[in-house]
């Protein structure tokens, strides 16, 4: 993986914010939280620029700059995990319903169906695609 696909990492961590320049996360219980890893590509979606843009113009109760700074991430990073869980959701069900369809054409085999099946099968691959530049994952 080349330097500039890496996830970028962002921990939040409000109130001390002095581990060697790591901002952590707190979790409810008061430990660390998990990592919140933004993916480069996701730059590229509407929904997900919509949701950065929304963070970093609202105004915040911090007269600290760098409070304000750290909990624009800490919010950006909640509404960001909510946006990846229904996106990665959708995008399991939609590759879901592209294979059970292209399996019931697959089923028919009455060999009229051979265009319905190539389109399903570039439908799938290019959501397949999707998924793996988004998440680094293919679903098996």
């Amino acid at each position: 993986m080349d330097k500039d696909s890496r996830p970028k990492e962002a921990n939040m961590e409000l109130d001390t914010g002095d581990k060697e320049g790591t901002v952590f996360r707190k979790g409810a219980n008061g430990k660390n939280g998990r990592c919140f890893f933004f993916e480069e590509c996701w730059g590229d979606d509407i929904e997900c620029k919509r949701i950065v843009e929304e963070v970093w113009k609202s105004q915040s109760g911090w007269r600290n700059s760098l409070y304000d700074v750290l909990g624009k991430f800490d919010d950006c990073g909640k509404k960001l995990e909510k946006w990846n869980f229904k996106k990665q959701e959708g995008m399991r069900k939609d590759i879901n319903s592209k294979r059970l369809a292209l399996s019931r054409e697959n089923k028919d085999g009455n060999g009229m169906n051979w265009k319905q099946i190539g389109r399903l099968k570039e439908e799938l691959d290019s959501t397949l695609e999707i998924d793996e530049r988004y998440w680094g994952k293919g679903q098996k």
